[in-house]
């Protein structure tokens, strides 16, 4: 399978520029703009539980401010939102009930470790991976500032010949 497509600014972040052509990025940059998505339908889901819409709405607030969320990126910080919701909820019970439990096996009682510790475990990976794709973690959040950091702004003049 190949590579997924990437926006042209994280291609040219991860130091892939050399191999196109800066007519080709700045085609790139015109077509994706003209793709951008609207952000009014930023609502969390009827279906989330009251712990998710929470952390849903939290998250819309706290990238206001970036611009970084879009429409179609309301289903998956939906499930990111749901899958925090379950991470809490095993953490929750993790903390009543303790890491180690003790089991009755073959009328023996053994100690052993939660099953939620690996569940928790799984939940976390999940989290992690979900906020890179949203950009929500803080080396996936540090790229973009990297990438506004080195792209200096263009002056008026820069821009009307910046192709002569």
């Amino acid at each position: 399978m190949g590579n997924l497509a990437k926006p042209i600014n994280l291609t040219v972040l991860n130091g892939k520029k050399s191999k196109r052509s800066n007519e080709e990025i700045r085609r790139r940059k015109e077509n994706e703009k003209a793709l951008k998505v609207a952000k009014d339908k930023l609502k969390p889901p009827s279906w989330l539980g009251k712990i998710a819409k929470k952390e849903f709405k939290y998250i819309v607030d706290e990238t206001k401010s970036i611009e970084l969320l879009t429409n179609l990126d309301v289903h998956t910080l939906a499930v990111y939102s749901n899958v925090y919701e379950q991470y809490v909820i095993c953490n929750q019970r993790l903390l009543d009930d303790g890491i180690i439990v003790e089991a009755n096996k073959a009328s023996e009682t053994v100690v052993a470790a939660h099953p939620l510790f690996v569940k928790q475990a799984q939940l976390f990976d999940q989290l992690r991976k979900m906020q890179t794709d949203l950009g929500l973690s803080p080396s996936s959040r540090a790229k973009l500032a990297l990438h506004s950091a080195l792209t200096p702004d263009k002056s008026k003049e820069e821009m009307e010949f910046d192709n002569v």
